[in-house]
């Protein structure tokens, strides 16, 4: 572990759907898969247009 890291945590929904009746309705499966889609997304590389012009918006990575 290291500092700043989360020792435990837990996706327990049950509050929300007790008291809004959320229901989640998408499989795990499918949510990793978005989830992944989206990350590597957002923190793409700018491509080279973008990056010769200053038009960077994305944080730097070091991969």
């Amino acid at each position: 572990i290291q500092p700043g890291d989360v020792p435990a945590t837990f996706a327990d929904v049950s509050d929300l759907v007790e008291d809004l009746q959320y229901k989640p309705d998408t499989p795990v499966e499918e949510g990793v898969k978005r989830f992944v889609g989206w990350y590597l997304d957002f923190f793409q590389a700018p491509s080279e247009a973008n990056s010769s012009r200053g038009n960077n918006s994305y944080p730097s990575q070091s991969r």
